[in-house]
């Protein structure tokens, strides 16, 4: 099994795009999305989309789903009028939090039966593989 194989099966155990779409309709890349806008203080609408690897347009349409399902609000970008300022609604900060403990879920399903040593060997393996990306 090649290295892309097994990242994509564990990515696929953890069943967070599934589990979470479903509860809150939202698409893969919405939930990026979701992610993105909860890790900053005021994301720029065109920032947010080269981040999560969105064309611009696409970018809009997914973040005027999340505007109308109530997830993220705008506000007009400070640098660039053309461009809004994202933010999560009180309904978007419950949803990063599910998001966020179904990751920690995930996680400890996958290293559980891990020791501390082979956890800082997978954790190590990870880091130098994104270095070089």
């Amino acid at each position: 099994m090649s290295l892309i194989d097994s990242i994509l099966e564990l990515k696929d155990r953890c069943h967070l795009a599934e589990e979470i779409g479903q509860e809150y309709q939202l698409s893969p890349k919405e939930i990026e999305c979701v992610v993105e806008v909860g890790a900053g203080d005021g994301v720029c609408s065109k920032n947010l989309s080269e981040s999560i690897g969105l064309s611009p347009s696409r970018g809009s349409r997914v973040i005027n789903r999340l505007i109308s399902k109530g997830i993220i609000e705008n506000a007009p970008c400070r640098g660039d009028k053309r461009y809004v300022e994202l933010s999560l609604t009180e309904d978007g900060r419950v949803c990063l939090d599910a998001i966020e403990r179904k990751k920690i879920e995930c996680e400890k399903e996958i290293l559980g039966s891990l020791n501390d040593e082979e956890r800082n060997t997978v954790a190590e393996g990870i880091s130098l593989l994104l270095k070089v990306l």
